[in-house]
């Protein structure tokens, strides 16, 4: 099976021709990329984010589960937050971190170069068409649940 390649960007690496249509018809579509390549992504480095989001009393951008509860964090539960960040392989939690790109240049690098990227593909300005633009991030222990959520 042939890959349509995507050389162009730092994010979008490759389009599968089926997902390609997909992406042509604007349905949602699968794409690999590079994620993985960039340090805010990995483990430490979503570990500073959370402690720089704690320190600077960003509460509601950080939202947790752990024994089965949702909360957003606060002051008297950022330790137990960062706890359970250092030992994410057992601790059964998930977290989301929320407008990411307002503390962290490489969160806006990486939304700017995505829109870039989609922009090309689609032969269309993408950016133009967004009314409001921030970066979630979605982390999880292994075996842990996601809420189900629907972006606008």
């Amino acid at each position: 099976m042939k890959v349509i390649q995507e050389r162009i960007s730092a994010v979008v690496k490759e389009v599968l021709p089926d997902q390609h249509a997909r992406m042509l018809d604007l349905n949602s579509f699968g794409f690999k990329h590079s994620l993985g390549n960039f340090p805010g992504l990995s483990i430490p480095g979503i570990q500073k984010l959370t402690r720089q989001l704690l320190e600077e009393k960003r509460f509601d951008q950080v939202c947790y589960r752990m024994g089965g509860v949702s909360r957003e964090s606060d002051a008297d539960t950022a330790g137990e937050v960062l706890a359970a960040l250092q030992s994410l392989d057992t601790a059964g939690a998930w977290f989301r971190l929320t407008r990411v790109d307002e503390i962290n240049e490489e969160f806006r690098e990486i939304c700017e170069t995505f829109y870039a990227d989609l922009s090309r593909l689609l032969s269309q300005d993408i950016k133009s068409q967004v009314m409001k633009t921030f970066v979630t991030l979605f982390i999880s222990s292994p075996g842990a649940i996601t809420p189900y959520h629907m972006d606008h």
